[in-house]
């Protein structure tokens, strides 16, 4: 049931899965209709091929520049599946054609834009220019796999929707309607569930990349940017309430008030943002007075000794945070209100970003042992061209499966090679028995033709969700190409279904063999970056709270990004490197990466809070001096312990500052109880700020003593 909503719902920049099967059902499935119909199977069968090569090369994205790279792509595609059935078919030189375009695929960028967008596309085309054309009629075989790559591109260029720009914002409204929840949750003293919100702002978030790339809006995208961020800022500024207790009795029905007005503010930034322009008028502000009155009523009562100043201070504190919570959110709608008019907008059709290109500079810098990509380049051409000739020299029936297969599996992870290799297995197995079955089964072409429209569509709709799926429907998809001219003939698919298993298990055996690169090696590196860049991210944020500057507010930007992009990345190593054998106990890398996280979060919820700063932090500079060394050497050898200790000390000195404060506070208020003094603007702009570097002190402490069950640092 978990599947449905990938196939039937949304995704960021694109229209429902199951659209994008009907899509492919129709573009692959069309030319063996006609073929079936007009009595010439197998040109059918040949176009069908052409079209479903060009279906792996589908990047999709904006229309033109997508039409542009599928035509280029079938060209490519064409030229290799023309030199397959041109070959003399000698043994040798087909291995080595074979062999140099899987080193230029598995390369993949190294050699440019269209070679990374054709994939491994081209080796396989020609294998099929070997294996499926007569001499005699090479000339109509090329023409009629061209015929089926161009007819893909045209195909999909009529029936694909242009992506819109409110499918990616309505993902982000979805975030803020999560957010909503959160603080309606929150002020009724209610468990959020942490884990749905955290989920809702990784969709949010990758929908910006989708905004930021090629065929996005910029200007929309760093709007989007801000409200993104804004909403995780919300989550970690809503966490906090739950540190101040229970509210006070005198406060505590205005509280709640105000958390069910900040929840249908934030529905209606979600609406919005999900709908275009604002279709119900904004919530009131009503409960926002009442709350404020509510606290000065309690504030009075300190000044004329009803009440304590402790328990007067702890409404300020609660009021101080909710003021910045409505701040945010009167800031993220004043943001999506001025995106109503835009986001019904189409992606923009010129201007696409230019590709990666090919230079020898580029090649010789990446042909080196120490490089994953091309580590990966040699340990693919060596094993699929060694199943290639092997294949041949046994002549082995459908041996070319085998070489094709490994291919398939074949990828620079071994977590990810692993993951493919048993998909492809159940797939194979289930997908193909069935195959077998269908063609024992089913005489007539054009009942193969309309079962094959099924299971194209079928596929297509299933291949975004999990490559076991598609393998699952992909298998029989081939074989019933394959042996859509020769109806009943079931053993050729059992051939077929062998010579894969085999394929399959060479490319996993063959990774150990050949040049294993393993990412439990590469995770130090990635983690050292991970906590440099969220160090810098920390110092720019500093930096941004002693001296609220534009050019500061900018570098913080800046190191935001970079930040995310390396605990992305190092994310990605980690889960990667967990599938790896007997590597399973990577002792404190997860521990490390979530406290880096936490930190990032926390760093976005301090620069959500208001920025006056009308008097200086006092061991500010002590803070940021040895925060920054903490994270920067936590994942080393290096001893972060005592640079943490020091910030725990800074936090003490800030903590005093703030009780001075308070003691000075409360002979002040008696004396002049309305008065804006430079006290009471002390408490009110550095109190909250104090607390959130509180927080990140106790999470770099947690960091600092990630430590293996050996007492030593790293990772084990």
């Amino acid at each position: 049931m978990r599947t449905a909503p990938a196939i039937f719902g949304r995704t960021p920049g694109a229209r429902p899965a199951v659209v994008g099967g009907l899509i492919n059902g129709v573009a692959i499935g069309t030319p063996l209709l006609v073929g079936a119909a007009s009595g010439e199977p197998a040109a059918g069968a040949l176009t069908c091929i052409g079209a479903y090569i060009a279906a792996f090369t589908n990047e999709g994205g904006q229309r033109w520049s997508r039409t542009t790279g599928l035509v280029m792509a079938s060209i490519v595609n064409t030229a290799a599946f023309a030199v397959g059935a041109v070959a003399p078919r000698l043994f040798p030189l087909d291995v080595a054609v074979f062999a140099a375009l899987v080193f230029i695929a598995s390369m993949g960028a190294v050699f440019g834009a269209t070679v990374a967008r054709c994939g491994t596309m081209p080796p396989t085309a020609f294998l099929s220019g070997v294996y499926l054309t007569e001499h005699e009629s090479v000339a109509a075989s090329v023409l009629l796999f061209a015929v089926g790559g161009l007819w893909y591109a045209v195909a999909t260029m009529a029936l694909t929707p242009a992506p819109r720009l409110r499918s990616l914002m309505a993902t982000i409204g979805a975030a803020y309607s999560k957010v909503a929840v959160s603080v309606a949750d929150e002020t009724k003293g209610l468990t959020t569930n942490r884990s749905q919100v955290e989920t809702a702002l990784r969709a949010a978030d990758n929908a910006v990349l989708v905004l930021a790339g090629p065929g996005g809006d910029d200007a929309v995208a760093r709007v989007a940017r801000t409200l993104v961020d804004g909403a995780a800022g919300l989550v970690d500024s809503i966490a906090t309430l739950r540190s101040a207790g229970q509210p006070d009795p005198a406060i505590a029905q205005e509280y709640r008030a105000l958390g069910e007005s900040l929840q249908a503010r934030l529905d209606t930034i979600a609406a919005e943002l999900t709908g275009g322009k604002c279709r119900v008028p904004r919530p009131s502000d009503l409960a926002l007075d009442d709350f404020i009155h509510a606290c000065n009523r309690m504030r009075q009562a300190a000044i004329d000794g009803d009440a304590g100043y402790s328990r007067a201070t702890v409404v300020g504190q609660l009021r101080r945070r909710m003021l910045a919570i409505s701040a945010a959110v009167d800031s993220a709608s004043a943001q999506v209100e001025g995106l109503s008019g835009r986001p019904n907008l189409r992606l923009p059709g010129p201007g696409a970003s230019q590709g990666a290109k090919f230079t020898m500079h580029g090649l010789r810098s990446t042909m080196r042992l120490t490089s994953t990509t091309y580590r990966h380049a040699l340990r693919a051409t060596v094993i699929t061209a060694g199943l290639l000739a092997l294949v041949t020299i046994a002549h082995l029936p459908h041996g070319e499966w085998a070489a094709l297969a490994a291919l398939r599996v074949l990828r620079p992870q071994y977590g990810a090679t692993s993951q493919r290799a048993w998909q492809r297995v159940i797939g194979n197995v289930v997908g193909g028995t069935c195959a077998a079955v269908a063609i024992a089964w089913i005489q007539s072409p054009t009942a193969l033709a309309a079962l094959l429209f099924v299971i194209i569509t079928v596929g297509f709709a299933l291949r975004p969700v999990n490559y076991a799926f598609w393998v699952l429907f992909g298998t029989p998809l081939i074989l019933l190409i394959g042996d859509f001219t020769d109806p009943g003939n079931w053993h050729a698919a059992v051939g077929r279904i062998a010579m894969t298993m085999v394929g399959t298990t060479a490319a996993v055996i063959g990774y150990f063999l050949l040049l294993p690169d393993w990412d439990i090696n590469r995770l130090p590196g990635q983690l050292a970056r991970a906590a440099a860049t969220t160090a810098d991210y920390l110092d720019a944020v500093l930096v941004l709270v002693a001296d609220p500057t534009p050019e500061n507010r900018t570098a913080v930007d800046a190191a935001r990004g970079t930040a995310t992009a390396s605990l992305r990345g190092a994310e990605e190593t980690l889960a990667q490197a967990r599938n790896e054998p007997g590597r399973a106990r990577i002792v404190s890398a997860a521990t490390v990466l979530n406290e880096l996280s936490t930190i990032t979060s926390r760093l976005a919820a301090l620069t959500s809070l208001p920025a006056d700063r009308s008097s200086p932090i006092p061991h500010l500079d002590q803070y940021r001096q040895h925060a920054v060394a903490a994270i920067r050497n936590s994942p080393g050898p290096s001893d972060a312990v005592p640079d943490a200790v020091a910030v725990e000390t800074a936090v003490d000195g800030m903590g005093q500052y703030l009780h001075d404060l308070h003691v000075q506070r409360e002979t002040e208020l008696r004396a002049q109880p309305e008065a804006d003094t430079p006290l009471r603007a002390a408490v009110r702009e550095n109190q909250p700020v104090i607390e959130e570097l509180g927080h990140i002190a106790e999470t770099i402490a947690l960091l600092a003593n990630a430590v293996t069950a050996d007492g030593s640092r790293g990772i084990r």
